[in-house]
This record gives C-alpha cells, sequence and structure tokens, in this order.
C-alpha cells in the first residue's frame, strides 16, 4: 500500500512542477479567407512541452519511489 501512495506522490510531485517550472502558451493557427475573415482557427498541441512534462514527472516518481523503499528498508534493520 505504501508504494501506491509513493507513486501518486511522485505523478502528483510531477505534475505540480510540470505546471509551475514549463510555460504553456499553446499553438494557434488562424486561416483567412478571400475577404480577410478568419475561416478556420486550429488548436495544436506543443509536443516538446508534453515530452519534458512526461520526463519531469516520471523523474519525480522515480526518485519518491526509490526514495521511500530504501526508507522501509533502512527502519525494518
Amino acid at each position: 500500500m505504501k508504494k501506491i501512495t509513493y507513486l501518486i506522490g511522485g505523478i502528483v510531485l510531477g505534475v505540480i512542477i510540470s505546471y509551475f517550472t514549463l510555460d504553456y502558451t499553446g499553438w494557434t493557427i488562424y486561416e483567412m479567407d478571400d475577404k480577410g475573415n478568419t475561416a478556420k482557427i486550429t488548436n495544436e498541441l506543443d509536443f516538446d512541452l508534453l515530452t519534458n512534462s512526461f520526463l519531469i514527472i516520471l523523474a519525480c516518481t522515480l526518485l519518491i519511489y526509490i526514495a521511500g523503499t530504501l526508507l522501509e528498508k533502512y527502519r525494518k534493520k
């Protein structure tokens, strides 16, 4: 049960760090028609942001999981 808590804690901490450190502005593409009016608006995802967020979440999860299991091991001794 503690290992699941470590994993969830790592994910939550990773999401918080990713939210505050990575600046997401989003990509918006405006397509105009012949008269200069907006015909279509396209919002795209930033894959660099997704990759960096995933790596931060993975690193936080691994660090908390490893630290938690080591603490449990040393407390048993």
